[in-house]
């Protein structure tokens, strides 16, 4: 059996104040998503959990 785990490290959200950062971000994260998603429809990749380590905030402030 095979269990697997994609890793996703740094994403350093910024909480979207800037519009352009918003955007960048979620362009990156929504990428993500579709990926991981039309890889399992075509039964290329069967995902268990993600995992996401690293700095997921930029500098901390409650906004990220």
């Amino acid at each position: 059996m095979n269990i697997r785990y994609p890793h996703l490290s740094d994403f350093h959200l910024t909480g979207g104040k800037d519009p352009a950062e918003a955007f960048k971000q979620g362009s990156v994260t929504g990428s993500l998503t579709e990926f991981i998603e039309s890889m399992a429809e075509r039964n290329k990749l069967n995902v268990d959990s993600i995992v996401i380590t690293g700095d997921v905030a930029d500098k901390a402030r409650p906004e990220e």
